[in-house]
């Protein structure tokens, strides 16, 4: 219930700051549709419903078409869940894989990211999504 929340409020947010930060609220929805599918080693529906809610405001905030990022993106990401739950990573390494996972997506979905940002911006964004996925992990089903 939380992520529908965050989702739900990241969604309203977008559009309403300048670039950089509308490049933040993008990537920690894209942050958030991983963080579902590669929390547990056994996919439940209800959090692949959280993925296929959280592309679908992506698709929507990126003009793309619906579906899009959910179709291609299930298969390497399930072959990734399976890497990243099946061998003993700590956790965070895992933070580390699924943070750049997500920001290669971003750059793939929306390539004029990489001319927006500056260095100092990945920096902070680095830290910003470490410390909310720990959260999340930490605290995410109490």
């Amino acid at each position: 219930m939380i992520r529908l929340l965050i989702i739900f409020f990241l969604f309203i947010l977008y559009g309403n700051f300048s670039s950089n930060l509308n490049n933040i609220v993008l990537l920690s929805l894209i942050n958030i549709a991983f963080y579902s599918i590669l929390r547990n080693k056994n996919l439940n529906f209800y959090d692949y419903l959280i993925f296929i809610f959280n592309s679908f405001f992506i698709e929507v905030i990126l003009d793309m078409p619906l579906f899009f990022t959910s179709v291609i993106l299930i298969i390497p990401i399930l072959f990734m869940n399976y890497i990243i739950n099946n061998f003993s990573f700590h956790r965070v390494i895992k933070v580390l894989i699924i943070f750049f996972s997500s920001l290669i997506t971003l750059v793939l979905l929306n390539n004029k990211i990489l001319f927006n940002f500056n260095f100092f911006d990945y920096v902070l964004l680095l830290l910003i999504m470490v410390s909310i996925f720990v959260g999340l992990v930490n605290y995410g089903r109490q």
